[in-house]
């Protein structure tokens, strides 16, 4: 009986670890697909104008103007406020650096004419310091770049940018981070510091640190989904904000 015993514990044993290996396997072949098809798709659309469709644009009813929310990832989670006296858009693609939202611009923003350019990117760019430590310098000042000429293209367009700070980030390790040295929170300091020398006539900048920021600066954990994004409870502290300025916007009010 011992012995029927001992070899069922051994056939289940090695059924739970095939299935185990099988579903590991599966699961590395599915996420690796994954990857792949994003990275094909990348290379046919490498600036993602493909991914919103002329025909997205909301109907603006007069009385009203329109507001976008224009982007990374974080953007593209951003959930509209209630408002009165805008209609929400969304142009946020995640994954997006500012390089490729400054490179959709004239796509995805010209033909919805906004009133309101609402922008929030650059966590993608500084994303990659860790793999291109020897870059890092012109990662930065490019990123810095990219923003200020996104504020030009929008202030081009006769709208007001409420430009944004880049959110601030977990105090847990990166997911891609291959170096636990390196400071990817300093990183967002400095261009923070530098999208507040943006702001004058037309750009409002939010700092989005005074919101979802802890005493040390990093991300407070009841407003993380994860390391860098959002969840709810973060968007709904950001709209009070964001609900404010529009207001004051709308009020004609500096």
């Amino acid at each position: 009986m011992k012995r029927v015993n001992r070899r069922y514990v051994l056939i289940l044993v090695l059924v739970v670890a095939l299935a185990a290996s099988l579903t590991a396997n599966f699961y590395t072949s599915f996420r690796d697909r994954q990857t792949l098809t994003l990275y094909q798709q990348l290379i046919l659309d490498p600036m993602g104008m493909d991914y919103y469709l002329p025909r997205d644009k909301p109907e603006v009813p007069e009385g009203k103007g329109m507001a976008v929310f224009l982007g990374d990832s974080r953007a593209e989670a951003w959930p509209a406020p209630e408002s009165d006296r805008f209609v929400f858009a969304n142009r946020g693609i995640s994954g997006q650096s500012s390089a490729q939202v400054l490179g959709r611009f004239a796509n995805d923003i010209h033909p919805l004419r906004p009133e309101i350019i609402i922008i929030q990117v650059g966590v993608n760019d500084l994303a990659a310091i860790p793999f291109f430590l020897n870059r890092q310098e012109k990662i930065i000042a490019d990123c810095k770049k990219n923003v200020q000429e996104l504020t030009d293209l929008a202030v081009e367009l006769d709208a007001t940018v409420i430009l944004t700070t880049i959110f601030p980030v977990g105090k847990s390790r990166f997911p891609w981070e291959a170096d636990d040295s390196v400071g990817l929170a300093s990183a967002v300091e400095e261009v923070n510091q530098y999208i507040h020398s943006l702001a004058r006539e037309q750009i409002i900048v939010m700092d989005t640190g005074e919101i979802l920021a802890d005493s040390k600066g990093f991300l407070k954990p009841e407003f993380s989904q994860d390391t860098v994004h959002l969840n709810e409870r973060g968007y709904q502290a950001l709209n009070v904000a964001l609900s404010s300025i529009l207001e004051s916007i709308a009020e004609g009010k500096p």
